[in-house]
């Protein structure tokens, strides 16, 4: 229950400035939000995620996911959306057609996880095949002790706010399953 006159309060109080936040979103969602009990066979996935991280070098885990998502486009007629990460690469999440149970993620998520060329595999956070994982908000703030960095939308183009749109985006077909 909200009280409507406390939240203004609360809005200014806490939520007035988002660099100071770090949002995520779960990589799948809840069947049934009504349901209490989070377990992976309750959970739904319509988006793949990988995540490029290279702390000694940012700049080739960003080319690196930019070019897996250009071969998910060129290969399966998906378009994948690209957000720098802030501080140690690029996330490539690639919508799908319709939800998916657990194991069908896996299936997909290994499938595509060979598309990426070899000598770039360890930029990628296998953490992110762990179904309950959270992936950051894209057009959102990374924020670390050493300070905030914008998570911009880089491909298939750069988005705002005020014309970003999940349906924009062609997503993966799904032929089996």
């Amino acid at each position: 229950m909200v009280w409507i006159h406390g939240l203004d309060t609360y809005i200014t109080t806490y939520v007035k400035n988002l660099k100071m936040w770090n949002i995520f979103m779960g990589i799948g969602f809840i069947a049934d939000p009504l349901d209490p009990d989070l377990s992976v066979e309750k959970m739904l996935y319509d988006r793949l995620s990988f995540d490029f991280d290279d702390e000694a070098n940012p700049r080739e885990a960003v080319e690196w996911g930019l070019g897996f998502a250009k071969i998910i486009e060129d290969r399966y007629g998906a378009t994948p959306l690209v957000f720098e990460s802030g501080f140690k690469g690029a996330h490539v999440v690639i919508p799908l057609s319709r939800p998916v149970e657990w194991g069908v993620y896996q299936l997909l998520w290994r499938h595509l996880y060979v598309e990426i060329p070899p000598e770039a595999r360890r930029l990628i956070d296998l953490n992110m095949l762990q179904w309950n994982r959270v992936n950051r908000v894209p057009l959102t703030y990374n924020v670390k002790e050493s300070g905030a960095r914008f998570c911009r939308i880089i491909y298939p183009r750069k988005f705002t706010w005020d014309n970003f749109s999940w349906r924009e985006l062609m997503p993966l077909e799904m032929v089996c399953c």
